[in-house]
């Protein structure tokens, strides 16, 4: 995906994920730059969503306080 559509999918977040809920992303690391850019911009939204390279880490993260 391009940075556009890229942004676009993190505005429609907004219409389906409460902003009290984790979400993490698990990619594979060619897509860092996207889906980095994504976190970004829904975090600025007020969303808790993080990216991640490997599940163990986003398990461990959804686990967390």
């Amino acid at each position: 995906m391009g940075m556009t559509e890229t942004y676009d999918l993190a505005k429609l977040a907004g219409s389906f994920t409460p902003t009290n809920v984790k979400v993490a992303i698990v990619s594979q690391p060619k897509f860092k730059v996207s889906i980095e850019f994504y976190e970004q911009i829904a975090n600025l939204r007020g969303f808790q969503i993080k990216a991640f390279f490997d599940k163990d880490s986003a398990i461990s993260w959804l686990n967390s306080n």
